[in-house]
């Protein structure tokens, strides 16, 4: 059942892996948000989405939830060599400061 939800054609993959971190993300499940992140890279979306997913996301479900979401998921953008350049931010704003526990805090946590 869950193979042939996930093959509608009414949403894309991307579209799904989006949907799927932002889930993720409200729930608290830290542990599965390395396997989405990576999935989410394969089907198209970039650091810059995921970034402000979690940001926009902080909002609304908390900003423990969101802080955990970035430790979690700058784990995997360490693996790939995303730095802070490649999210989105252009200024010194709270995107700015979510963007840049994504990097400072998933390297002090191993």
């Amino acid at each position: 059942m869950l193979q042939g939800a996930c093959q509608r054609p009414a949403l894309s993959q991307r579209d799904r892996s989006m949907i799927t971190l932002a889930a993720v993300i409200t729930r608290g499940q830290t542990d599965a948000l390395a396997i989405q992140t990576r999935y989410a890279f394969e089907q198209g979306v970039t650091p810059r989405e995921i970034s402000e997913i979690v940001t926009h996301l902080a909002f609304y479900v908390g900003w423990s939830n969101g802080t955990a979401a970035a430790i979690a998921i700058g784990s995997v953008f360490s693996e790939r060599g995303i730095g802070t350049d490649q999210l989105w931010y252009r200024h010194r704003s709270t995107s700015a400061r979510v963007a840049q526990s994504f990097t400072a805090r998933s390297g002090s946590r191993r």
